[in-house]
């Protein structure tokens, strides 16, 4: 079974936008208690017509932080967000099991956790590895896995 080695995830602040807010959404997608584990980048650029562009990147390579960050994630999605991110595994696992998704930045600085269905986006990687190599069926194998979990009924005391 696959592990988490790395998660990444990138926004871009626009100069209609505050920077800070941008940061702010990037961090949502993360659990409090990671934060320290983030290395986060801040670089400035320039557009082709000259504006000022802002990009955030956080990477996080802590195996269990990665791990707890997934079930983070995946938890704060709704039921039907959810669904189509199970409908669409296919198209979002590459052949070096990298698994892309893409949540919405107004959204997230909401603090609530959608995907993305516009231009305005967080985009998220998270790196599989398994030995001796990690196939495309496993790594979706692995994330149906922690789906299920999360829509699996709570034991009853």
């Amino acid at each position: 079974m696959p592990f988490i080695r790395r998660i990444e995830a990138r926004a871009y602040a626009y100069t209609t936008e505050v920077p800070e807010r941008v940061e702010s959404a990037v961090l949502e997608l993360f659990p409090e208690d990671v934060y320290e584990k983030l290395e986060l980048e801040v670089e400035e650029t320039e557009s082709h017509l000259g504006l000022t562009i802002t990009v955030f990147e956080v990477a996080l390579e802590n195996k269990k932080a990665c791990s707890k960050t997934l079930n983070y994630l995946l938890g704060r999605l709704s039921e039907s967000d959810r669904y189509y991110l199970r409908s669409t595994l296919d198209r979002r696992i590459d052949e070096r099991c990298r698994v892309y998704f893409r949540f919405d930045k107004q959204a997230a600085y909401l603090e609530n956790i959608k995907v993305a269905q516009g231009p305005d986006l967080i985009n998220l990687q998270i790196h599989l590895i398994e030995y001796p190599r990690c196939e495309q069926e496993d790594a979706a194998s692995f994330l149906i896995h922690r789906l299920d979990a999360l829509e699996a009924p709570e034991d009853a005391d």
